[in-house]
């Protein structure tokens, strides 16, 4: 079955239930989703839809999904989650790209500010790979409590202190640590590097075997764009021995700053959104 035919055949499954235990599953569809994320889509798809035909033919007999699956439905879904095959390997090397795409975005943000010769660490990039993994796997956990989460500030700080930790980590990496195996990129091949980035980058977020315009316009690729935009500017400036103006720099700050508070708060929408559906 294709990925469209699966949700289609979980949504049939959930139409036989009954409201509550719908809402019932809403949260377990939530959690199962995201703190598996790193089991076969198909698989925990597959799993759904088996619960809820299984929970449709209990309804019938007068069993509701707490008496039929129990009191501890987090606990269930962690079970169920451990026994499912992991993801196949296209999709983990398509998580390995990207991961290594925003830790080179990363790098490069930091090493086109400092330096008259813009130099890339191998060492650091690993590391900044590493914090990043950690992060994701902190961040998606965080969301996942979510389903059973009665107020949002539990997630939200788990998710806060993911971001902190593993950003944190990241600066101290970009500030502090050696830079190992490193290569000097002189001008002008440092504009090179970081603009055929920003359309590498881009490129594989819009998955350019269809790409939309829907897709151009995904915050996640304004974010990239602003931050590697800001990067070339730095990066003239130090080649060119100049400094920006007063009137540079608020159009610069406004523009980071605004957009760098507007894709934070499409986040946190995003997690108000979730909660909402999973309680509803």
């Amino acid at each position: 079955m294709t990925k469209d035919n699966d949700e289609a055949a979980l949504e049939r499954a959930l139409e036989r239930l009954t409201a509550g235990d719908r809402r019932w599953f809403a949260q377990v569809t939530l959690y199962m989703r995201l703190c598996g994320w790193v089991r076969d889509t198909a698989a925990v798809t597959g799993q759904l839809t088996a619960m809820a035909q299984d929970l449709a033919d209990a309804e019938r007999g007068g069993q509701d999904a707490t008496a039929y699956f129990g009191n501890s439905p987090r606990q269930m879904a962690q079970e169920i989650l451990s026994q499912l095959p992991l993801i196949g390997w296209p999709v983990r090397l398509k998580l390995f790209v990207g991961l290594a795409g925003f830790s080179w975005l990363l790098l490069l943000l930091a090493a086109a500010s400092t330096g008259a010769e813009m130099q890339l660490s191998a060492f650091q990039l690993l590391v900044l790979l590493g914090c990043l993994g950690l992060g994701e796997a902190g961040v998606m956990r965080s969301f996942a409590e979510m389903a059973y989460a009665q107020t949002l500030w539990r997630p939200l700080l788990g998710f806060a202190v993911s971001v902190v930790l593993c950003g944190g980590a990241a600066g101290l990496t970009l500030r502090w640590a050696p830079a190992w195996a490193a290569v000097t990129v002189p001008t002008p091949w440092d504009y090179w590097v970081i603009g055929v980035s920003v359309l590498a980058i881009v490129i594989g977020l819009t998955q350019l075997a269809g790409v939309r315009l829907r897709r151009l316009l995904d915050p996640n690729v304004g974010l990239i764009v602003l931050l590697l935009g800001a990067a070339l500017l730095r990066r003239y400036w130090l080649n060119t021995g100049t400094e920006m103006t007063q009137g540079q720099a608020i159009w610069i700050l406004a523009g980071f700053g605004g957009g760098t508070l507007a894709y934070i708060g499409w986040q946190l929408l995003n997690v108000v959104r979730a909660h909402r559906l999973s309680h509803e």
